[in-house]
């Protein structure tokens, strides 16, 4: 059986948004590109979405990205760029 694989690349603007609104905090981000493994002559499609790692410290929030909303790791909760900038500054920062 043949696997065809795609890179999903963790959009530009969304990298640079976060980059602008991180820029002077101590805050380390890690994007990781997500995957797409597709079976040949069939219909069976695998995604990994891209993900963002914030690190504080020792605390760490990870996120996956996903047509323009972010999902909280083993969650099915969908939160919007302010939510999650709001996590972020509440979670690791003032924890």
């Amino acid at each position: 059986m043949e696997i065809s694989e795609t890179l999903i690349e963790f959009p530009v603007e969304i990298k640079e948004k976060i980059g602008i609104w991180i820029h002077n905090s101590r805050i380390t981000t890690t994007f990781v590109t997500g995957l797409k493994i597709r079976l040949k002559r069939t219909n069976i499609v695998v995604e990994t979405p891209p993900k963002v790692i914030f690190k504080y410290k020792d605390r760490i929030l990870a996120v996956n990205y996903d047509n323009d909303n972010f999902h909280l790791f083993n969650s099915n909760q969908k939160i919007s760029f302010n939510k999650l900038r709001e996590l972020v500054e509440k979670d690791l920062i003032n924890s």
